[in-house]
Parts: structure tokens; C-alpha cells; sequence
């Protein structure tokens, strides 16, 4: 299966469903289900509200909410790719739901919506994608109503497991090489996926105009095998469509040669041993 597709619903259903086997899937379901009832419970979604789902993709969130609502109130789904909301249609659709609903294209930093018009804003692992995130942040602030709120799940990848901690016991004269390398990846301002951390999420909400607002730390662990199919999963994957794989990255710093014997000790050193790999995210609730 080709997971580094350049098309978002490909990317979406590819990167969700990588795994074959059932369990696999079935952890998946259960992540992406977890996931979206932490923003559902943190909403406060009221019945007659007007609520919009910020990246929709292909509904996976804005449709539970429209389900539990009943058609007392608005759902949004707002996304900007085409294929995207065709896919949340028909998912719509399948859950024979009729009214209660719209679907716009509309890119995040100029949404369409008029100002003062929302009661709620939800969004799950969007800004990650959204490289200026400080006009996205001004612009859910302005469509949202006074005392409207904001809710967000969002992976802040800066704080992630990174390939040298693999290592960092070992003794391996490729070890402070490696560090140098993510250290530039991780430090990118132009790149959406690591342009932000707790800090500066706290300073972007803040400057949005948010005066009420908490962001809860989630850490998550993951116990692995390390073997040279999962190293090359975690060099070779595109996080995102158009986005760069870690190994794409790397070969703009260091060259094939260099990639390879690094990469290769890696493995030597790490094959099929057990390991427990960090993610962290953010729940960010914010008022207006």
C-alpha cells in the first residue's frame, strides 16, 4: 500500500488503515474513538448550538456531533480539499441524515463564516497541518461568539521519541552526528509540524485574543519491536501529503552515504528489541 500518497483522502484513509491485521485495526479504531470523545466531552456542545467542525476531512468528528444533536442546531463541516468533503458527504449521507448540517471549502487561516456566528469550534489534529497557525488561531477567535469556545486535539510532534533516543545508551560514534541532524528537523520555524510547542501554543492563543484558555498535556507511550521494517516505516513515511519524510529530510543535511551508515547502525544495534516510543499532544480548550 502506498502510505506516502499527495492526496488528502488517500493520505487519510491509507495512514489510518496502514495495518492489516485486525488488532492493529481494531487499536486504531479504538485511538481515533478515545481521540474524538476527549473533544466531544470538552466542547460543552449544547443542543441548538452552531458548531464547527475545522478540518473536517472526511467528517470522522463533525458527524458524531450531528448525530447527537438530533437536528436541534448547526454542524459545520468545513475543510479545504474537495475530495475530502465529497468523501464527508457521502458519509453523511450513509448515516441517512438530511438537515441540520452544511459543508463549506474553506481554508483555515480565511474561513468563510461570518464573525460573532459560532458557538462552538472543534478541531482534531488539524493545526499540526497548518503552517500559520497564528492567522488560523485569529481567525477561529473572530468567527466564534462572545463566550464561545474552542476546542482542540492536536499531537505537538516536537516533543516526540526521536531516532537518537534509540541509541543514546549504546555507545556509537553516529550518535551526536544523528543529534545534530534532528536538532535542525525539530528546530524548522517554516515547518508546520514542528513549529510549536506548549509554550508557544499558550503565546498563539493569547495573541488569537483568548483570555480564558488551558492546554492539558497528554502523553501517550507505545511498546514496539524494533526491527528494519519499523525503522524504515518511521524514516520513509510522509507525516502528511506534500510533506517530507524524515529520510527526505535528513538527505537534504547529509548525503546517501552518510544516511545509510546511520541508518544502518541503527538497526545493527536496536534489531528486534523491545522499545516504548513518547508521542505528546495538546487538549487545548480556549473561550472566548
Amino acid at each position: 500500500m502506498n502510505t506516502n500518497s499527495n492526496n488528502w483522502l488517500e493520505w487519510l484513509k491509507e495512514t489510518r488503515y496502514s495495518e492489516i491485521d485486525s488488532q492493529n485495526m481494531q487499536n486504531t479504531n479504538n485511538w481515533l474513538d478515545s481521540t474524538r470523545n476527549i473533544v466531544l466531552n470538552n466542547s460543552k456542545i449544547k443542543k441548538n448550538d452552531v458548531v464547527i467542525d475545522i478540518g473536517t476531512g472526511t467528517g470522522f468528528l463533525g458527524i458524531k456531533i450531528l448525530e447527537k444533536m438530533s437536528g436541534a442546531g448547526k454542524v459545520i463541516f468545513a475543510d479545504n480539499d474537495e475530495e475530502c468533503l465529497n468523501e464527508c458527504k457521502k458519509n453523511i449521507n450513509n448515516k441517512k441524515i438530511n438537515t441540520g448540517y452544511e459543508i463549506i471549502k474553506t481554508d483555515c487561516t480565511d474561513i468563510k463564516i461570518s464573525s460573532n456566528s459560532i458557538d462552538k469550534a472543534v478541531m482534531r489534529s488539524v493545526l499540526v497541518h497548518i503552517d500559520n497557525k497564528e492567522k488560523a488561531l485569529q481567525e477561529i477567535y473572530r468567527i466564534l461568539k462572545p463566550e464561545g469556545i474552542f476546542t482542540a486535539f492536536e499531537p505537538v510532534l516536537y516533543y516526540n521519541t526521536r531516532l537518537s533516543e534509540l541509541i543514546k545508551d549504546k555507545e556509537n560514534k553516529n550518535l551526536e552526528k544523528l543529534k545534530r541532524i534532528e536538532s535542525v528537523v525539530w528546530n524548522d520555524d517554516k515547518e508546520s509540524l514542528f513549529n510549536y510547542n506548549y509554550e508557544s501554543l499558550s503565546n498563539l492563543l493569547k495573541n488569537a485574543g483568548f483570555s480564558h484558555y488551558n492546554i492539558q498535556k497528554i502523553k501517550t507511550e507505545t511498546q514496539c519491536i524494533l526491527n528494519e521494517k519499523y525503522i524504515d516505516s518511521w524514516m520513509e513515511l510522509k507525516p502528511a501529503p506534500y510533506k517530507k519524510s524524515l529520510k527526505e529530510r535528513f538527505l537534504y543535511l547529509i548525503d546517501n552515504k552518510e544516511y545509510d551508515e546511520i541508518i544502518n547502525d541503527i538497526k545493527s544495534i536496536t534489531h528486534e528489541k523491545p522499545f516504548i516510543t513518547n508521542s505528546y499532544f495538546a487538549l487545548i480548550s480556549a473561550k472566548k
